[in-house]
């Protein structure tokens, strides 16, 4: 894929469309190694916490390009009780 999508239809008109490079995602994942390890442990408790396990200290780049490829059949479609569509997904 090469973009993330995100997608919001509000029922007011006033909708949202973001689109961001998945090559900048990329670039974001592996800057988690300049993260320090204390401040990379309070992310990880952080991400539990409300929970995703996700541990950002066993990140390799094999790991990045897995999850691009798994973020290709990926799409979340969520229906508001107001009338609002949240898309979110990669093309």
């Amino acid at each position: 894929p090469k973009y993330l999508y995100i997608k919001v239809a509000a029922p007011s008109g006033d909708d949202v469309n973001v689109k961001i490079p998945v090559a900048l995602v990329r670039s974001g994942l592996k800057l988690t190694s300049l993260i320090p390890p204390q401040a990379m442990d309070q992310i990880n408790a952080s991400m539990s916490e409300q929970g995703m396990s996700i541990d950002f200290t066993n990140l390799k780049p094999e790991d990045i390009d897995e999850l691009i490829t798994t973020l290709r059949e990926t799409e979340v479609n969520i229906d508001g009780k107001k009338g609002e569509k949240v898309r979110i997904y990669c093309a």
